[in-house]
């Protein structure tokens, strides 16, 4: 069986912050993104970029079809240097993500830390440990 386009976008935390990149280059998607959206056609961005392959170029587009295939909801977690330097936290809130995952290591519960940040909805810290959970399970290790 044959790679698939999306066989070539990696999202590895050692690798461009955790971004999707293409095959683990420091290219992000994003970026591959942003060259098309301004206007830079497909041989542009390779000649500019010459480690890229027009593959690349294509799995960016159908990770981002994809993306843009999915129910909307809020993402469960932001990140912006205006709201706490840039640190992550659950959207809508100035509480840190790292503080779930402290509680839950403490042996704390989910209601715990609910209770102690109610700016934080139960549906955020769920989703955000799917989200996190998602991409170890699929892997093979």
């Amino acid at each position: 069986m044959g790679m698939s386009l999306l066989d070539r976008i990696v999202i590895d935390p050692e690798i461009c912050h955790g971004k999707p990149s293409t095959r683990g280059l420091r290219y992000p998607v994003e970026t591959i993104l942003e060259l098309l959206s301004s206007g830079m056609t497909t041989d542009q961005i390779l000649a500019d970029y010459e480690d890229l392959e027009r593959e690349d170029i294509l799995a960016a587009l159908e990770f981002a079809l994809k993306l843009s295939s999915l129910p909307h909801q809020q993402a469960p977690i932001s990140r912006s240097h205006d709201v706490m330097g840039g640190t992550p936290v659950f959207a809508g809130t100035r509480v840190p993500v790292q503080t779930v995952l402290d509680y839950l290591e403490a042996g704390e519960s989910i209601d715990d830390f609910l209770e102690g940040f109610p700016t934080v909805s139960r549906e955020q810290v769920i989703t955000f440990l799917e989200e996190a959970k998602d991409p170890l399970i699929s892997k093979d290790f």
